[in-house]
């Protein structure tokens, strides 16, 4: 391991004074509020989170070095798959009796070399589950603190970091204060683990799986007391619309490879003697003859390749977006509430910890794979390279319109059939529904829905009987990100005008209204003919939420009546002196 010299005394009088507002990169303390103390006999309780309410106190980052810039025995080098991924400190420590102690600027890792560079960093040495702590930290009041002062992990007593508890141990060192101990078993400092994905789908007989939704609830690691649990949600591509058993020739599944990781290709073969040339395949059973298929008919499925379609820049992969909250019913409001949120090519940041989420868009579609990762706060910006990433987690879609048991898989027979239309059918009548089965994340099976407040319909119930009778999948699949429509190019009053003049943005365009005033700022919104028909002059339900003190705070509403006894914070479609003025947006109603 590479060891930093002491600064000189000299080196000391040039340093420039630093205060609560040093650093270069700013992120809100990950330190456990629960665990964030640490004692040193001359000065005192350290406080490691509060540092201007959290915003500057001490911050574990997970990005590595540049792998051009950092030597092989640098932090973020050559260090094994198991080893956690924390590399430097930044932010300020505070301390009653002595003022701030500043442990890095951000812009780890540390040189530790002179004075405009220093900072205490992580370094993998031996063992994956402890990271050494290393280099300086100033208070202007006590002057430097060595966390790296003994030479290797093997001293029991080295500063470190112990993965596994997420926690730090052991002991700094500072000439005008002593030993600062990190090592007490009640007051320690922790950090607070990026929440993690967990899937509630399994494709086997009582499996939660949907057909045009994922649903997972994000929980912290179990080494988190507490915490804000800020991350963004990534949704991976990795299989879409593979389908088992597959349709005959004449009802061929849509090709939606080019938006997805795995390697696939299409069946080579010429019909009539093989039928299926040109269908979906990744190997070479996907090619083999099905029932009803000629005799002695063959195929093959060449070599293949992954996310290639024009245009495509983000790999293949979305980020889920703001939640909102949606009704089951908008007529029976009383039938309760979700919450939902839509996929986007940008990563969104918010706190995840234990929120259960349903997700819509257009990647997520039947019979498909995906994995979930979730990126933690600090790797804002530099999502590419950042490590504080939780490991994949792989969710799944169920065969179009096989929203009731039985489902296939597990079971062989042909699915779905009529008690699948039958369990929409009373969704949308909105029948009770004492078994939850009716859930709209379940029975909305319509492509893309823009407008997730908006009731079960016939157009369900019509995607679920074609289903049955084993027609083709009709929707298209993805858009490409980033979308090539500009988010405020195009004004428009109807789909007319996206698809055609003015905006010509092809087949599927949408004209889509957003909210312009109240709580769900720029969300999509209906103006449905009942909550004010153009010119708009009422609140739009879409727009408003329920507030603070209401039985479901965040339901959407359009008067108080719908929060008692909170209030309903209100909101407009467009505005409220708007008539029926939107802005394109591609057929994914995406812009950017």
């Amino acid at each position: 391991m590479k060891r930093r010299a002491l600064f000189t005394t000299a080196m000391l009088g040039l340093v420039v004074a630093t205060s609560v507002g040093a650093s270069l990169f700013l992120f809100p303390s990950n330190i456990d509020p629960d665990h964030k103390f640490s004692w040193s006999e001359n000065a005192g309780w350290m406080n490691w989170l509060d540092a201007d309410g959290t915003k500057q106190g001490v911050f574990v980052h997970s990005l590595p070095p540049p792998p051009s810039t950092a030597g092989p025995t640098q932090p973020g080098e050559q260090r094994p798959a198991v080893a956690c991924n924390y590399y430097h400190l930044s932010g300020n420590i505070w301390m009653e009796n002595a003022g701030w102690l500043n442990v890095g600027n951000g812009d780890g890792p540390y040189g530790n070399n002179d004075d405009t560079d220093f900072g205490v960093n992580l370094e993998f040495v031996a063992l994956p589950e402890i990271l050494d702590l290393d280099g300086f930290a100033w208070g202007e009041n006590i002057g430097w603190v060595n966390f790296g002062w003994a030479a290797a992990t093997a001293n029991p007593d080295r500063a470190r970091f112990d993965c596994n508890a997420s926690r730090f141990r052991g002991y700094g060192w500072g000439e005008n204060i002593g030993w600062v101990n990190l090592d007490d078993a009640t007051h320690y400092v922790a950090a607070i683990p990026t929440p993690k994905p967990t899937n509630a789908c399994t494709l086997g007989a009582t499996g939660k799986c949907r057909t045009r939704a994922l649903t997972f609830t994000m929980v912290p690691p179990a080494t988190a007391s507490s915490g804000d649990g800020t991350s963004a949600i990534k949704i991976t591509s990795v299989d879409l619309y593979h389908q088992v058993p597959v349709n005959p020739p004449s009802r061929t599944q849509p090709n939606f490879s080019t938006f997805d990781t795995v390697l696939n290709n299409a069946c080579t073969g010429a019909p009539p003697a093989f039928p299926r040339g040109g269908y979906y395949c990744q190997t070479t059973v996907d090619c083999q003859p099905q029932p009803g298929d000629p005799a002695g008919s063959t195929g093959t499925c060449p070599t293949g390749v992954g996310c290639t379609a024009a245009g495509e820049g983000n790999a293949c992969a979305r980020w889920v977006g703001p939640p909102f909250r949606y009704l089951e019913s908008r007529d029976s409001p009383s039938l309760g509430s979700y919450l939902a949120a839509r996929t986007q090519c940008e990563p969104y940041y918010q706190n995840w910890n234990n929120v259960k989420i349903t997700v819509l868009g257009s990647e997520i579609v039947p019979m498909s794979t995906y994995d979930v990762t979730a990126y933690g706060s600090d790797c804002k910006g530099s999502e590419s390279s950042c490590t504080n990433v939780s490991a994949p987690v792989q969710m799944k879609t169920r065969r179009g319109g096989d929203v009731a048991t039985p489902y296939t898989p597990p079971t062989s027979s042909s699915q779905p059939e009529g008690p699948d239309v039958a369990l929409v059918v009373n969704k949308f009548k909105n029948l009770p529904d004492p078994s939850s089965a009716r859930v709209k994340a379940i029975t909305q099976v319509q492509s893309n829905a823009p407008i997730p407040n908006n009731d079960v319909d016939g157009t369900d119930i019509a995607v679920v009987v074609d289903a049955v009778k084993g027609f083709a999948y009709a929707f298209t699949g993805p858009c490409i990100c980033p979308s090539v429509v500009g988010c405020t190019a195009t004004v428009c009053s109807g789909n007319a005008q996206c698809t055609g003049t003015p905006g010509n943005y092809g087949a599927g365009a949408l004209c889509v209204r957003t909210c312009a005033t109240g709580p769900n700022l720029g969300k999509p919104c209906s103006e449905s003919p009942n909550l004010g028909s153009p010119p708009v002059t009422t609140p739009d339900l879409d727009c408003g939420a329920c507030s603070a003190g209401s039985p479901v705070p965040g339901l959407p509403c359009d008067a108080d009546g719908d929060c008692s006894p909170g209030t309903c914070s209100l909101g407009h479609c467009g505005g409220a002196s708007v008539t029926t003025t939107g802005f394109c947006r591609d057929r994914c109603g995406r812009c950017d």
